[in-house]
Formats: C-alpha cells, sequence, structure tokens
C-alpha cells in the first residue's frame, strides 16, 4: 500500500508508486525530509489513482512534517484530498483532482493550512466542492502554472477556485479559474481568484496575483479587510455567463490593493465593483487603486 510507505519512509527516500487505481487509502505521512534530502512520493508509468469513492476523509494528509514531495497523483471523491498542515517546504507538483467535497460548498482539492514556504504547481483541479486550492493562515507559499474548473451542474459546482485566507507574502502566478458551466441557468459559478481577510485582528497582507486568468464567472476579489495586496496582468473573460457577474470585486473594508494592468473582456454586469456584504454595514473599502486597467 502507499500508506506502508508514508509509514516508513525517512530523510532521503523515494517512494515509487506504479500507475493504478490504489482504491480508498488514507495516506498519513509519518515522517519529515531535511533540507537537501526530501521524502518524495512519485507516480510512475502514468498517473496513479486514489479512489475515495464516498466524498469522506482525506486522501493525502500530513500534520508537521516539513521536506515533502508529491508528483504526479490523481485523488478523487474525498472529502478533501490532498491536506498539508503545519508543515514547511512541501512540494505539490503535478497533482490532479477531480471531484471532492460535498453538497454544501464543503472539502477542499488542496489545502495549505498553517504552513509556510510550500510550492504547488502544475495541478489541475476540478469541481471540489469549497474550494479548489487554499493557501488558508499561511505565508510565503507559491502556487504557479494551475488549472482549476468547475464542470458540474448538480449542486456540486465549486464555490472558489484559489484563495489566499488569512496570510502574507503568499504569490499566485499564472494559474486559471474556468468555469465550464458558465452558460447554464441557475447554476452557481463561483469565485475565481481571490485575497480574503478577517473581521478581526487577523489579516491578509502583501500577497501577490500575477498573470492569472479567470473564465466566466468567477472574479478577481479582494475582501474582508485585506490589505496592501496586488493584482497584476490578469485578464478577466465573461465567456457568455447566464447570471449576474462583476470581474473585479472589492468588499469588505478591503484597503490600499492595487489593480495593475488588468484586463476586463466581454460584457459583465460590473467591470468594477466596490461593495459591503457583511451585515455590520461598518466597513468602508478605502484607497484601492486600479492603475493602467482596460475593459474591452
Amino acid at each position: 500500500t502507499i500508506q506502508k510507505g508514508a509509514s516508513t519512509a525517512v530523510a532521503g527516500d523515494t517512494v515509487y508508486i506504479k500507475v493504478g487505481n490504489y482504491g480508498q487509502e488514507y495516506v498519513v505521512i509519518s515522517n519529515s525530509g531535511a533540507a537537501g534530502n526530501p521524502i518524495v512520493f512519485q507516480g510512475y508509468n502514468g498517473t496513479p489513482v486514489l479512489d475515495g469513492q464516498n466524498r469522506t476523509g482525506t486522501g493525502f494528509y500530513m500534520n508537521s512534517k516539513d521536506y515533502i514531495e508529491i508528483i504526479n497523483i490523481k485523488l478523487t471523491l474525498y472529502m478533501d484530498c490532498l491536506v498539508v498542515d503545519a508543515a514547511e517546504y512541501v512540494t505539490l507538483d503535478s497533482i490532479v483532482v477531480d471531484t471532492c467535497g460535498g453538497l454544501d460548498c464543503s472539502g477542499v482539492g488542496i489545502l495549505i493550512r498553517e504552513s509556510n514556504y510550500c510550492n504547488v504547481r502544475n495541478c489541475r483541479v476540478t469541481d471540489a466542492g469549497g474550494v479548489n486550492i487554499s493557501i488558508e493562515e499561511s505565508n510565503f507559499n507559491i502556487v504557479e502554472n494551475c488549472q482549476t474548473y468547475s464542470a458540474k451542474t448538480d449542486g456540486y459546482e465549486t464555490d472558489y477556485y484559489i484563495t489566499i485566507h488569512l496570510g502574507h507574502d503568499n504569490i499566485i502566478r499564472n494559474c486559471l479559474s474556468h468555469t465550464l458551466n458558465s452558460a447554464v441557468a441557475g447554476v452557481h459559478h463561483g469565485h475565481g481568484i481571490g485575497i480574503y481577510g478577517e473581521d478581526s485582528s487577523l489579516t491578509c497582507y502583501n500577497n501577490k496575483i500575477i498573470d492569472c486568468v479567470t473564465r466566466g464567472g468567477g472574479p478577481f476579489e479582494v475582501e474582508r479587510k485585506a490589505h496592501d495586496n496586488e493584482f497584476i496582468n490578469c485578464t478577466a473573460y465573461h465567456d457568455n455567463i447566464n447570471g449576474w457577474s462583476a470581474a473585479i470585486v472589492v468588499l469588505d473594508g478591503a484597503y490600499d490593493n492595487t489593480f495593475k494592468n488588468c484586463r476586463i473582456v466581454g460584457r459583465y454586469d460590473a467591470g468594477i465593483i466596490l461593495d459591503n456584504t457583511w451585515p455590520t454595514d461598518s466597513l468602508v473599502q478605502h484607497n484601492n487603486t486600479f492603475l493602467n486597467c482596460i475593459m474591452d
């Protein structure tokens, strides 16, 4: 089993996982690697599959385990497919997630939580009920060259595509959020690529979203007192959305954020919107800058 490798591998080891369907494994990594000697889990001769079957549990999980690399693995039908918790220097490369989470916008495809200096790259996540890729209360992480999709029309649609929820100095670069069902009436098109703080002492700052694209519904968002973040060279495409839509959204007390060299393509209901959605109505957006942005 993959769990046998995850229980015994130590710094410098590579666990090679041959192509095939490994069924309903719940893999928990037991040991940390070391700088220059990570523990590597790598699919070969194709992409091996872990199949949770019933949308429960977590496919791959690590807690306080550093210097781990997971490469070329597919996960499907768990509640949360791959979770990195309280770890550092973890690399996730060429991970495929297809269908997880529940009907109530629960579940995460790839979650980096309370973790720093992690790299998520070349991953493809489709139809995670809550968030496709989430950086949560984490710092100095990079998400790059990743594609996230929502294809469902049966209540399992993606709610958020790529998010930074609290934390600082994270980068999302050259990533895509794409609502494949944008022309279908009555379907939740979700939120695209966004940065979110909280109405508390916790905050979200100095994050960057660079060279990213949203298509069909999901906007670029900065919300909930998030401040001093940047969106650079990003493009939002309308893609004939059936329903109300906005391309750039600034909400709930977000301040000192910058949108630079961004482009909005198509007939959105709102190209740029500043609004307040929290019931307190006491949060005011201020000092946000839109520089050299083009609306086609």
